[in-house]
């Protein structure tokens, strides 16, 4: 005996195609969701990129040191603020000055040089910033460090620097030429030529071997200054 086979009821399948479309749509939105989050994700990068570049292409902050010191550098038992700062974009480049005031606030001395003194003769190839800077800030401070102040009769006076220093003087005086200024070549030529071991000089050798001296390192060697009342003023005494 023939059986025809039975027909699924509609009631039956229902369930099934709701299960499918509801199964559609759960992967509709978990692949919605993972999409969402690929975008956050990329315009979070794109968005780090781009604050690294600004990072990367922003200019140095520039360098500003400062040290300050009291200290008798005139013998007259008062003492006068010594003063250094160092200005400037890079520590290889920087205007360093080192200045001296009485207790009034004159100014007794003012000189300028680069800090590239300081690093002349360091090999490039190693020569970082970093280094460049750790340098540079150790030399700043030693301008006015304790080694820097020496007492009278503690540094030899050097008769030379003495005669250099007067000539100097003279040249600077009759170009008008102020002292914080670097000498230029002309002027060192005229200088060696005018600098001689003069009475003044001699005089000038005994007063400065009994005040106490300021020393620096400039470049290769020490700069070396003493206050002449004589003069008015401070006289190297080193070459």
């Amino acid at each position: 005996m023939f059986t025809r086979p039975r027909r699924p009821s509609v009631a039956a399948s229902i369930p099934r195609c709701v299960a499918v479309v509801a199964a559609a749509l759960a992967v509709a939105g978990c692949g919605g969701e993972m999409a969402d989050e690929s975008a956050t994700h990329a315009a979070a990068d794109s968005a780090s990129r781009a604050t690294l570049a600004r990072t990367n292409a922003a200019p140095a902050p520039p360098v500003a040191l400062t040290q300050e010191r009291d200290a008798d550098v005139t013998g007259d038992r008062v003492p006068e603020l010594l003063r250094v700062t160092a200005r400037g974009a890079r520590p290889e480049s920087l205007a360093v000055t080192l200045s001296v005031r009485d207790s009034g606030g004159a100014s007794l001395y003012r000189r300028t040089w680069s800090s590239g003194t300081w690093l002349a003769r360091i090999d490039p190839a190693v020569l970082t910033p970093a280094i460049a800077d750790s340098i540079v800030r150790r030399r700043v401070e030693d301008v006015l460090g304790d080694a820097a102040l020496a007492r009278a009769g503690a540094v030899a006076v050097d008769a030379r620097a003495v005669s250099w220093d007067v000539a100097e003087r003279r040249w600077r005086e009759s170009h008008g030429l102020a002292d914080s200024l670097p000498l230029p070549a002309d002027g060192r030529d005229g200088v060696m030529v005018a600098a001689r071991d003069t009475t003044r000089v001699r005089a000038l050798v005994q007063e400065l071997r009994k005040q106490p001296v300021l020393s620096w390192l400039a470049g290769d060697g020490r700069q070396a200054i003493a206050w002449s009342a004589a003069e008015r003023r401070f006289v190297r005494v080193q070459m």
